[in-house]
């Protein structure tokens, strides 16, 4: 009865109302190998665990009725569902009930990708590895009246893998503008907050007191790439969710701790010991001072931002019309402006995405999936495979091709799980039964399997290359290659891609030595001592910054004799050559 229902426990709702709408989809609520309640995991007792035969568990919430509220796109609308086409992607400010954030934790935490969470009276289904709501039925007669939706929850249609597909139904926008905004009003405000603070950050000034633009774009730019990578990692849980606020908090509480900056440079420091990425190594932008309520601000807005919605092409889309502005000086004050005859001066134009993905879908997907050959490569001959856009930009051709090396190597690592339980079978077959010579016969699988587990970080280091005119594009390129291997990276795997100044770098690759340069083979000693010192950074340097500043001190002569030629073009000299033309020598650089 309708009176009594305040009085039911969340555990009557779920083994009432809950359990039987489940089991009504298929699900074998009383199989303890494919349901699991209050189970024990690292982030807490989910209410149930789903665990269908082919793996991608449903981790289930359960609330008392008039628990979870109404769903604001729900309001004024005659149907009682709410479903994928109806729902944008949230970049900005898409808040979640505390109840809503319990169920996608559960779920994102333990490696899961599918939350509900439900009380009967509503049920929200939520992709947590996007942070995206999915699905919700507002109202009981939903069920009936939107049956066809409902049944893409049955058993059945998970283990064929139809959540998938009603979750790439969302509506999605190229580029989420609320995120542009965001990040082209903050790098006005640190840069105006810079320059309010002159008597702090001397180096913004010249020696004859005049502002150094370039380096101010420069420093801004790199505290919020910085920032926003900190950000990304809270969401995906590789740093401790809320590191950021935390510091906030400290300083709004207490007015005798460290100022905003001094947490951040420490923060920063620390950054770079325990991630090893050369976005946090040591440089010019550790000698901004920024004011508190301007940091105060940023970290505060930052926490609106949903890292885990945002796709990569959509953040790389949104970074790349971020270029389309930058920093100016007028009348004493920083504004932002257009940058397009700059940009076009550059030859930097925006690819769609769909040219994108047929040009590297039919070039370096041909190769990954062995195309006119008998069998597809494995991952051992892949091991050597390069990929260059010699004109990167922001990174959209080098995001996708991580999602397709991406994909190469999650299918390896499953062929190889098959290859290991079909010799495990063969062994058993033949009278190999002892846990010991079974484990000795299979060894080299788990092993590879174990350095197959490692490929973002693999894929970034060894396989993608870029180069670019602009360093703000090559920077930003960096960030989002960093942010789409972090969301792959297995928990526990600290270290993030060693890219920066690496395999991304700044220059025109138009303009530098040729191969069949005569000058190369008598600098053949520097050169090959240069490969040496990139592959000790990628494969174990933990001194990072002394080996990059040893690459620099000897690149830099190399450089300086392979372009003593162009020097004579240019009114400045070698000062000029570098900043109007940027040249690139390849042999030299990778």
């Amino acid at each position: 009865p309708d009176a009594e229902r305040p009085n039911l426990t969340e555990a009557n709702v779920l083994h009432q109302f809950i359990k039987p709408l489940l089991e009504a989809l298929g699900w074998p609520m009383t199989d303890p190998q494919r349901c699991k309640y209050e189970l024990n995991t690292q982030v807490g007792r989910p209410d149930v665990v789903l665990l269908p035969e082919a793996g991608g568990n449903v981790y289930v919430e359960a609330k008392r009725f008039g628990i979870i509220a109404q769903l604001a796109q729900s309001k004024n609308r005659l149907e009682g569902i709410v479903t994928p086409g109806q729902l944008s992607l949230p970049g900005m400010a898409a808040d979640r009930t505390s109840e809503e954030q319990q169920a996608i934790n559960y779920a994102f935490s333990n490696g899961g990708t599918w939350a509900i969470l439900t009380n009967f009276e509503r049920l929200r289904l939520f992709n947590a590895r996007r942070d995206w709501l999915v699905l919700s039925f507002e109202e009981p007669s939903a069920y009936l009246d939107e049956f066809d939706q409902l049944w893409q929850l049955s058993y059945d249609s998970i283990i064929n893998g139809r959540l998938d597909q009603l979750s790439n139904q969302r509506h999605r926008e190229d580029v989420d503008t609320d995120y542009l905004n965001f990040i082209n009003t903050w790098r006005e405000r640190l840069a105006q907050d810079i320059l309010n603070n002159r008597k702090d950050n001397w180096w913004v000034l010249d020696e004859d007191g005049r502002i150094q633009l370039p380096e101010l774009r420069a420093v801004v730019q790199r505290v919020l790439d910085r920032i926003a990578v900190v950000r990304f990692a809270e969401d995906h849980l590789i740093v401790p969710p809320g590191t950021l606020w935390g510091m906030a908090e400290m300083r709004r509480t207490n007015p005798y701790s460290f100022s905003l900056t001094q947490f951040l440079q420490q923060l920063f420091r620390r950054f770079d010991q325990d991630h090893n990425s050369a976005l946090f190594a040591a440089g010019l932008a550790d000698q901004a001072v920024f004011s508190d309520p301007v940091l105060d601000g940023l970290i505060e807005k930052l926490y609106e931002a949903r890292y885990r919605a945002m796709t990569a092409d959509i953040m790389g889309n949104t970074y790349e019309q971020y270029l389309g502005k930058a920093l100016v000086l007028r009348d004493n004050a920083i504004q932002t402006s257009d940058n397009l005859e700059t940009r076009k001066k550059q030859g930097s134009y925006y690819t769609p995405q769909v040219i994108v993905r047929y040009l590297v879908d039919n070039s370096l997907g041909k190769i990954l999936r062995g195309d006119g050959q008998e069998r597809p490569p494995t991952a051992v001959e892949m091991q050597n495979l390069r990929v260059i856009d010699p004109a990167c930009g922001s990174g959209g051709f080098l995001i996708y091709a991580y999602e397709l090396l991406a994909n190469f190597y999650r299918g390896e690592m499953a062929r190889l799980e098959a290859e290991r339980q079909t010799r495990y079978d063969e062994l058993v077959a033949e009278g190999v039964t002892t846990p010991f010579d079974l484990q000795l016969q299979l060894t080299p699988y788990p092993h590879e399997i174990e350095r197959l587990q490692q490929y973002p970080r693999f894929i970034l280091e060894n396989h993608l290359y870029g180069v670019d005119l602009d360093p703000q594009a090559a920077e930003i390129a960096t960030v989002n290659l960093i942010m789409r291997a972090m969301a792959d990276q297995r928990r526990g795997d600290k270290r993030l891609p060693l890219i920066l100044n690496q395999n991304i770098k700044v220059g025109n690759g138009l303009v530098g030595a040729p191969p069949n340069d005569a000058r190369l083979a008598e600098l053949v000693e520097a050169i090959s001592a240069l490969a040496r010192l990139r592959r000790e950074m990628v494969t174990g340097g933990q001194n990072h910054a002394a080996l990059q500043q040893q690459i620099a001190a000897l690149s830099q002569p190399v450089n300086d004799a392979l372009n003593a030629d162009l020097i004579e073009h240019f009114p400045d000299g070698a000062g000029g050559l570098d900043e109007a033309v940027r040249p690139f020598n390849w042999a030299v650089e990778f």
